[in-house]
């Protein structure tokens, strides 16, 4: 089947927003070593501890999943043609059994824990416009997502609750589905 044009939509802007961090229309290594600094810099994680160093590890991980599933012409970087080929497979299979790649899982890990700046295994509100406005969201757009993704505040953005939207924004072609929001409004 493919992705619907919404689907589409919707890959391309995590792609370009959560991805393409040094927004050069790829993903390769260098957005990998930028995300941990900027993540580092927003967490004081500093450039040697154990979290920065965790947190380099499990990106390495995400990296090489990345490059095995996506990057078809071997080049050490995925387009966004990749990408998105990448997901139409993907989504079927996540569809199919409600599980994401182990690399992706990874990945939704290590942005969970890097928006829960506080460490209390809930991201609210603050923590989520700290960290998501350093991709590029404004505080209004944060703000918008935030309330949509916990019915404005009636239920905590709790690991569970995140990896559930997580799943459901990558699988949803429902443009009401409040798992749209996960990374601002689209």
């Amino acid at each position: 089947m493919g992705l619907s044009e919404f689907q589409k939509k919707k890959l391309g802007h995590v792609f370009d927003v959560f991805y393409d961090v040094n927004r050069d229309g790829r993903i390769d290594w260098n957005d990998f070593e930028d995300l941990i600094v900027r993540v580092s810099d927003i967490n004081g994680w500093g450039k040697t501890g154990e979290k920065y160093n965790n947190g380099r590890k499990v990106l390495e991980n995400v990296w090489g999943g990345l490059q095995k599933y996506a990057d078809k012409n071997a080049d050490k970087a995925v387009s966004k043609d990749e990408w998105l080929e990448m997901w139409t497979g993907e989504v079927e299979k996540v569809k199919a059994n409600k599980s994401l790649p182990e690399w992706q899982v990874n990945y939704l890990n290590f942005f969970f824990d890097a928006s829960d700046t506080s460490g209390d295994d809930i991201v609210d509100l603050d923590e989520y416009s700290k960290v998501y406005t350093k991709f590029g969201l404004t505080e209004d757009k944060c703000k918008t997502a935030f309330n949509k993704i916990t019915d404005s505040g009636k239920c905590e953005l709790n690991k569970e609750l995140y990896r559930a939207l997580w799943t459901e924004y990558l699988i949803t072609d429902d443009q009401t589905n409040r798992a749209n929001f996960l990374f601002g409004p689209i």
